[in-house]
């Protein structure tokens, strides 16, 4: 006797049905989406801790070339940078225009150091005491901003009535972003 291949066929339960195909693709999707969701938020993250290390690595080079270079001055001045003509008469002289740090020594200007290409590095000078000058650095990059705020204590400086001395001569309304300074 011969069957009906029909017959077999309604009985044969090892198929899958269109909708367990459709809800295996759905839990799938949702599975990858939440994978790349996960990745794609990682690797931003790591990307933005990234610039923000830079940032913050530029603005300590240039605390530390700042103080390494002002600490034993012997006479400071502090004006805006503006007026750098004023300076003329010191040795050396610091400032940040455009972004960048410079330095001047014996009137040859130059860059203060390689900062990243695109990191603006604005610093600004303000006089605390008689020996103390307070140094704020603010770097940015992209939308990531770094402020540095520190004192540096001269160790060159006098409290005597003849002594070398900070000499504060900008405008109070002026943004202080160079000192000329004398090293014994």
């Amino acid at each position: 006797m011969r069957r009906c291949p029909t017959k077999n066929m309604a009985k044969n339960d090892e198929g899958v049905t269109l909708v367990e195909i459709l809800i295996a693709s759905t839990l799938l999707v949702v599975v990858l989406g939440l994978g790349y969701s996960l990745f794609f938020f990682g690797t931003n993250a790591f990307s933005r801790g990234e610039t923000h290390s830079i940032v913050q690595q530029n603005a300590r080079m240039a605390a530390d070339y700042v103080i390494g270079s002002v600490r034993y001055a012997k006479d400071l001045e502090i004006r805006d940078s503006d007026d750098l003509d004023e300076l003329s008469s010191y040795q050396r002289i610091l400032y940040s225009q455009n972004g960048q740090l410079f330095t001047t020594h014996e009137s040859q200007e130059e860059a203060a150091f390689g900062l990243e290409d695109d990191i603006d590095l604005m610093i600004r000078f303000q006089k605390l005491s008689d020996d103390e000058l307070e140094l704020i650095i603010t770097a940015r990059q992209e939308n990531t901003e770094y402020t540095l705020d520190t004192s540096i204590t001269l160790v060159n400086i006098d409290k005597g009535p003849k002594s070398n001395k900070i000499e504060d001569e900008s405008n109070p309304s002026g943004e202080r972003h160079a000192v000329g300074f004398d090293i014994p």
